[in-house]
This record gives structure tokens, C-alpha cells and sequence, in this order.
């Protein structure tokens, strides 16, 4: 965390806490948009520092592979046993 600026640690460390950006800019006198511009940054640093180049990673879903769905399973008997062993 030695790259990032004071403002933008105080900002990662509380969005990472589970705040939204709404209610850290309140605390911090400033708006949500600026907020998610630190966080953007501080994301940017990170990339930058693991060598990963943004522009050239694909984005792929995340979730189940298709064909694994409960929508598959309906209609069939369940064969898992109990924790009684019924």
C-alpha cells in the first residue's frame, strides 16, 4: 500500500470495509464520483504493479459453466443422503 496516496488508503480501506461510495464522500466532504475516481486510481496502481495491462485482459462472466444450472437438475430425484444417513 506504500504506492498509494493517503486519500486514496483511507478510501480503499473503507469501500473495502463494505461502504459505499456515496457514504465515504459524505464522511470525507467529498462526492461519490470523486470517490470512485480514487478508487480507480488505486485500482490502476495495483494493476500496474502486478504487470497487468487492462487493455489486454478479457472480461469473462463469473458463475456457473454452462450446463450446470439448477434448471438442468429440476425434474430428477435427489440421490444426497441426510446427515443421519436417510
Amino acid at each position: 500500500m506504500a504506492q498509494f496516496t493517503p486519500e486514496e488508503r483511507v478510501v480503499i480501506t473503507w469501500k473495502g470495509a463494505g461502504y459505499s461510495s456515496e457514504e465515504i464522500g459524505r464522511h470525507r466532504g467529498m462526492s461519490a464520483s470523486a470517490v470512485d475516481t480514487l478508487i480507480s486510481r488505486a485500482k490502476a496502481k495495483v494493476r500496474a504493479s502486478l504487470g497487468i495491462d487492462r487493455k489486454r485482459t478479457t472480461s469473462k462472466p463469473m458463475g456457473r459453466p454452462r450446463g450446470t444450472g439448477r434448471a438442468q437438475q429440476s425434474g430428477r430425484e435427489s440421490t444426497s443422503e441426510t446427515p443421519d444417513g436417510q
